[in-house]
């Protein structure tokens, strides 16, 4: 995908230049096939996404626009299950502030395009531009995919007991995940519901502090869980019943083990190496394969070619079920852990606390260091030569280079180090048993990159 801020680039110009290379490449790779462009309800996304098909549609693909905002797994849903479909463009984005637009480009099984798509729209991205404007035509993307969700979980008595709040953070996942809790017999509260350009002054990612609102409504309720939804759906955190929020990189394993003892399915177990590693340890306990895998979700979906994966995620807490959707859907896997508390009949705080009995608890933290573009790639080559036998104290048991610096310790903490692929930033990630000492790791991993480097190259 590509993103910037309204203010300074994310423009007509721009769009309309980033359209025409997709048309291009599209147009060459898969001639004849059809493109969805969903929107979703940041600033002009409704105007974009028109311009965006118009230019498709001018490039001779059969280009459709979505009726509605829509949530990313809803478009990917409709990609997924039309086989006269090349693949689709979402015009917004999960993670980044109102200020900013974002395009996504999606491939035919509605996840993201290969690695040599996007460098093909890449190489023709602001070279290209429209030849003309055509005629689009218009897509219900939305109802499908809820008619789906309501398929796939089936109702029972159980759920009548069940208030869950619903806080869709101003963004467009909403509706499909209060039908389909509707649809099951839930009680739901909701919460910052309407479609908002600047989400209420709300950062809209599934993660404290922005999901306080959530957690107080829970409390306020007695309500048995809380949902928290990213702007565009693709993650979700929940909240248990005390108010207290538990985070999407704990959301993974407690979805392994329901899909492995509930639902009884099986296969491989695929996350990225900045994930946390209560995934690779329920995936042992549960005897599951287990691929690591470098930064970047087109790693895990390559993986998912293979058909023996049953899970994916990605280290924003992200969850792909393949059986489901080649695409992370945090309106699915939030209704798995619905799912797990109606099944199991406990509360979601008593599930948390025996997963921390069986595999461990770990503190999962990240930092960005903004750094000048110069010094970012500098650093990432120094990094190479770094190799600490020791930090804060602990003594190191394996180092890789793979994707920066990542350093692992007997206790199953790590730490990493990775310069980002899209800005001028170095990424720290930490994992500890206590929130003291993972904050530890990542203070020494700052002073490392202001540097302190130069004593771990003596080593």
């Amino acid at each position: 995908g590509w993103h910037a801020r309204f203010d300074d680039g994310f423009n007509e110009a721009n769009v309309s230049s980033l359209a025409a290379a997709l048309a291009r490449t599209w147009g060459e790779g898969a001639p004849g096939k059809g493109i969805i462009v969903g929107y979703d309800g940041r600033h002009q996304g409704r105007s974009f996404a028109e311009l965006v098909a118009s230019i498709l549609a001018g490039e001779g693909v059969d280009a459709q626009l979505s009726l509605a905002p829509c949530p990313l797994p809803a478009l990917s849903w409709a990609i997924a299950h039309d086989d006269e479909l090349a693949g689709g463009v979402l015009v917004g984005t999960a993670d980044a502030p109102c200020e900013h637009g974002a395009i996504h480009a999606l491939g035919p099984d509605g996840s993201t395009v290969p690695t040599g798509f996007a460098e093909q729209v890449n190489r023709l991205a602001g070279i290209a531009e429209p030849l003309t404007l055509g005629a689009y035509g218009m897509r219900d993307v939305n109802m499908p995919y809820q008619a789906a969700l309501t398929e796939e979980f089936v109702p029972d008595e159980g759920y009548a007991g069940l208030t869950v709040v619903v806080d869709a953070m101003h963004g467009v996942g909403g509706p499909a995940l209060v039908g389909a809790l509707g649809h099951l017999g839930v009680q739901v509260r909701s919460l910052h519901m309407e479609v908002r350009e600047d989400f209420g002054g709300l950062h809209p990612v599934a993660a404290d502090p922005w999901a306080d609102g959530c957690e107080e409504l829970v409390q306020q309720s007695h309500a048995d869980m809380g949902i928290v939804l990213d702007s565009i759906a693709m993650r979700s955190a929940v909240v248990d019943e005390q108010g207290h929020l538990i985070s999407p990189q704990r959301m993974v394993p407690l979805v392994i083990s329901h899909l492995i003892h509930n639902r009884h399915q099986c296969g491989r177990v695929v996350t990225t190496m900045s994930s946390s590693c209560s995934v690779r340890l329920m995936a042992q306990h549960l005897g599951l394969p287990f691929t690591p895998v470098p930064v970047g979700f087109s790693r895990m979906h390559a993986e998912m070619a293979d058909g023996d994966v049953m899970l994916a995620g990605e280290e924003y807490g992200g969850i792909s079920v393949p059986h489901h959707l080649a695409e992370r859907d945090g309106i699915y896997s939030a209704l798995l852990l619905v799912e797990l508390v109606r099944q199991s009949g406990k509360p979601l705080s008593q599930l948390a606390r025996e997963l921390d009995d069986r595999i461990g608890h770990m503190d999962y933290g990240r930092r960005d260091i903004r750094l000048e573009v110069a010094k970012v790639q500098a650093f990432a080559n120094v990094l190479q030569g770094v190799s600490p036998r020791e930090l804060c104290g602990r003594q190191v048991v394996r180092t890789s280079h793979a994707e920066g610096l990542k350093v692992d310790f007997e206790d199953d903490s790590w730490l990493m180090l990775r310069p980002s692929r899209e800005q001028p930033l170095m990424r720290i990630y930490a994992e500890a048993p206590t929130t003291r000492e993972r904050d530890a790791l990542i203070d020494e991993a700052s002073a490392i990159i202001r540097g302190g480097y130069k004593a771990y190259l003596q080593q």
